[in-house]
């Protein structure tokens, strides 16, 4: 198909792939594209489609990532006043991250956004998890004095 954008006449090759790894597909067709074709001045050419909505998630992940992180480590300080409680409440984030990490490659999974998504509920059941074992670790040794909400060493 031929149309007109940007004032440009645009030429659309539609392409329906076999695999949901689109990242990887347009690296590869890049590659090839850098070696096989020469393109004449003034001819470029633009990967669009599922490829630029994954691009666009990635982008706004890569922000709300961070966001995340704070957001749980606010509330758990709000919640048991210590950073250092916050802090290792933080912690088991990283182990759910990693763990979820080595079951996607053995399952073969890509990174979409709903994988994304995924990872933000698991980090939030695996402070919740933590929580309730510091909350239950407190309760069984009791309060340490002058120190309101706070875990006993």
């Amino acid at each position: 198909m031929i149309r007109d954008e940007d004032g440009a006449l645009t030429g659309y090759v539609y392409i329906d792939l076999n695999t949901k790894d689109y990242g990887g597909f347009v690296a590869s067709a890049n590659n090839l594209f850098h070696q096989k074709l020469a393109l004449p001045p003034g001819y470029t050419y633009k990967w669009s489609g599922e490829y630029e909505f994954e691009l666009r998630a990635k982008e706004r992940l890569q922000m709300i990532l961070p966001v995340v992180f704070c957001v749980i480590f606010l509330l758990l300080y709000m919640v048991f006043h210590s950073v250092a409680e916050a802090a290792v409440l933080i912690f088991p984030t990283i182990y759910a991250l990693t763990g979820g990490l080595i079951l996607q490659k053995i399952l073969g999974y890509n990174f979409s956004v709903a994988v994304w998504v995924g990872y933000i509920a698991l980090f939030g059941i695996a402070v919740e998890t933590g929580v309730v074992m510091v909350v239950y670790f407190a309760r069984s040794i009791g309060p340490s004095p002058g120190k309101r909400g706070s875990v006993a060493p």
